[in-house]
């Protein structure tokens, strides 16, 4: 017999534990697993997902699996290391919020098909959700069946078939991401000099100056160190990003925790050139840090030296918008990326050298973001030809 069962009574209450071996060791000698929950059905399900996860389970257990923990095994045994850790939380995230409390969730994975899927869709239309959130959730679960799929475990579905919701068809739209004006951006910066470096306002307002003049993303430019600033010939080296995720361990003090890990895409490592403005700030912010000597090298830090909370820098961003009567209040950081592109755009200076300054792949992604403000941009210097 392969298998038995025990009956426990404790003070809390009945469990049962269920031992059982799951193949042998070099030795010849079985190896033995135990399992325990409060009812036998739950041990068994215990079982089959430790026989799931090791590899050792037939076909048939596999499709008895619900799809939702079909797809929490896919996430662990093949997505999860092929992701950052942030990256993987969203994931997790996803199954609990879009995932679990479907219908769909409760199915046995043998019985997803076409028409179940569609389904599935429409109610998350039906939610309320963006074309983007459900776009990314349909990616996880055909990435997951197209693995089962390949694997042999699960029959082909004709994926291709799905129809995704259009813009239109979403109540929750997609949102305009809009730069400030130069206007605003001379405001900003009178706003934020005029009290840079206190420690009770305004405390990161050359920090916000300088994502303007540079277009690093947040996190690009919270894990700058001093070695990636090249002063002598005015370069900033983009390597790595800070990402803030869930610290899920018992130790954790904090719910959050940050990690210093590769950038976005592999466009996005780069040198970034640093005009006078960026170099006027970053000189600034070597001086205010020369006091501080516990030995983290960040270029950015908190007024206790310590790594700044993102919220912070947004907050301070929106009291200055506020304070500073610009046409566009916002507290969004990306902002400030938009910013920079366009500004300098609106310059004249080359789609080309803006789209490696800020790390995308293709200098087609630059165009197609900032599109509109290319047209203006070339309205003006028509303007300027035909009176040259």
């Amino acid at each position: 017999m392969n298998e038995s069962w025990t009956k426990n009574v404790t003070r809390k209450g009945i469990t049962y534990t269920l031992r059982f071996h799951y193949g042998r060791a070099s030795s010849g000698a079985y190896k033995w697993k135990k399992v325990t929950a409060k009812t036998k059905a739950e041990a068994r399900r215990k079982k089959e997902e430790f026989e799931i996860l090791t590899g050792i389970a037939d076909k048939t257990v596999i499709t008895r699996q619900t799809f939702l923990s079909y797809l929490l095994n896919w996430g662990e045994t093949f997505y999860k290391n092929s992701v950052k850790e942030q990256t993987y939380v969203g994931f997790l995230n996803a199954l609990e919020s879009r995932i679990k409390p479907y219908f769909i969730a409760q199915l046995e994975v043998s019985n997803i098909k076409i028409d179940v899927l569609q389904r599935y869709i429409g109610e998350l239309i039906e939610a309320g959700y963006s074309r983007d959130t459900i776009k990314k959730t349909w990616c996880y679960i055909r990435n997951c069946l197209e693995c089962g799929a390949y694997k042999g475990e699960l029959k082909d579905i004709k994926l291709n078939l799905i129809e995704l919701p259009n813009e239109s068809n979403v109540r929750k739209k997609k949102k305009t991401v809009l730069p400030f004006s130069e206007g605003d951006v001379r405001k900003i910066e009178k706003e934020s000099m005029a009290l840079v470096g206190n420690k009770r306002k305004y405390y990161y307002g050359d920090i916000i100056i300088f994502l303007i003049n540079t277009g690093l993303r947040i996190g690009e430019a919270l894990a700058l160190t001093w070695n990636d600033i090249d002063f002598k010939n005015g370069y900033i080296y983009v390597n790595k990003s800070s990402e803030v995720t869930q610290d899920k361990s018992k130790s954790a003090i904090k719910r959050t925790k940050e990690v210093v890990g590769s950038v976005k895409t592999a466009a996005s490592v780069r040198r970034v050139v640093i005009n006078k403005t960026a170099s006027t700030i970053l000189k600034s912010v070597f001086v205010r840090n020369a006091g501080y000597n516990g030995g983290m090298d960040r270029v950015i830090l908190s007024s206790r030296f310590t790594i700044p909370s993102r919220r912070n820098i947004s907050r301070c961003l929106g009291e200055i918008t506020k304070n500073a009567g610009t046409d566009l209040k916002t507290s969004s950081l990306h902002v400030l990326r938009h910013t920079y592109a366009t500004m300098f755009l609106r310059k004249g200076v080359p789609v080309a050298f803006i789209s490696k300054q800020l790390g995308h792949a293709q200098e087609t992604t630059t165009r197609n973001i900032y599109i509109s403000y290319l047209d203006e941009a070339f309205d003006n210097d028509r303007k300027f030809f035909e009176n040259f």
